[in-house]
């Protein structure tokens, strides 16, 4: 074999193995994420909430989270992966048949992380706050049941996120307080007054009490 029949033979063989000739995807940019998301969510709506509405009500860069239109009795909510649109559920609401109801609200969104507080409605009043990854919806941080002082769901309570999955939050009855990797901090006491305008900073957690803005580092 020539040298000039070897080196077309060689340059043929190139040419089917080049990467040119590979099926690149088109780039969904976030537009197209946002769409997925929203037709992931209702396709699995439809499988396992009977075909519920749902409103995308949180989002990041990383996580969107789709929860039921109204009540939304019995209805699971969605966090979605905007990179892949990869789906996880979580907090199932209850079904509206008994005496007391556990509804999922506050929701928000940080980084790769969501928070949220179920609500009890009826004769029980408690609350629960809890975060998760949104990749995975792993539980990262969860306050367990906390007593408040307000039958039917408490109105005033309220949710911060702060990065490494750290929450800032204030119950009816029970106080502010931070949830960290070390436990519960209780910055202000229950008997300080209801709380309002939680807020925080990159140091400290700041919030209004008896018409007076009180603030501390955060632990």
């Amino acid at each position: 074999m020539s040298p000039s029949h070897r080196r077309r033979l060689l340059l043929a063989a190139l040419a089917v193995g080049s990467p040119a000739a590979a099926v690149v995807p088109a780039s969904t940019g976030a537009a197209a994420t946002t769409t997925s998301c929203a037709s992931r969510v209702a396709a699995a709506a439809k499988r396992t909430d009977a075909g519920g509405t749902f409103n995308r009500v949180a989002r990041s860069s990383s996580v969107q989270v789709f929860a039921p239109k109204g009540a939304g009795f019995g209805a699971y909510h969605y966090a979605c992966w905007a990179r892949t649109g990869a789906l996880h559920r979580f907090a199932r609401n209850s079904t509206g048949t008994a005496s007391t109801d556990v509804l999922t609200v506050s929701i928000v969104v940080r980084g790769d992380a969501l928070a949220y507080r179920t609500a009890s409605r009826g004769d029980r009043s408690r609350d629960r706050f809890v975060v998760r990854d949104g990749r995975t919806g792993k539980v990262l941080r969860d306050t367990g049941e906390v007593t408040t002082s307000e039958k039917g769901g408490p109105r005033s309570d309220q949710l911060v996120l702060l990065p490494g999955a750290v929450i800032a939050w204030s119950a009816a009855g029970s106080g502010v307080h931070v949830t960290d990797a070390d436990g519960d901090h209780v910055l202000a006491p229950a008997a300080d007054g209801r709380a309002t305008k939680l807020s925080t900073t990159t140091r400290t957690v700041s919030w209004t009490s008896g018409g007076e803005r009180h603030h501390a580092p955060l632990p």
